[in-house]
């Protein structure tokens, strides 16, 4: 009988290794679902908390990251000047001179005075 109730007691330890195991599994599953939700949830200025492009309580939209640059002197910048330097932000529109092929961004070329 001794053996048949050390044999129960393990047992017993054995099934409750096997329960702690899963709950905790389950738990790992959950947070890591949770972690993934936190990515790509976002908060509306009225507080609420939102995975959709507008907000489920205001209806705002969500908002719009500025888009950075990196000026000459190396500052990260997402305004119309840096703020280091203060020099301007590069312009995106760029064009090259029909004339004299040289790459401008004003509307007159800086080499030959060409108009864009």
């Amino acid at each position: 009988t001794a053996f048949m109730g050390m044999g129960m007691g393990m047992n017993a330890g054995g099934n409750f290794m096997a329960a702690a195991s899963q709950t905790n599994a389950r738990q790992m599953e959950r947070d890591a679902a949770k972690k993934t939700a936190s990515v790509n949830t976002w908060k509306c200025s009225c507080g609420a908390e939102n995975s959709g492009k507008f907000c489920s309580e205001c209806g705002s939209p969500k908002p719009v990251a500025k888009e950075e640059w990196k000026c000459s002197c190396g500052a990260e910048n997402s305004g119309k000047f840096c703020s280091e330097c203060g020099a301007a932000r590069p312009s995106d529109d760029a064009w090259f001179c029909t004339e004299c092929g040289t790459k401008n961004t004003g509307r007159f070329c800086s080499n030959c005075g060409n108009k864009k």
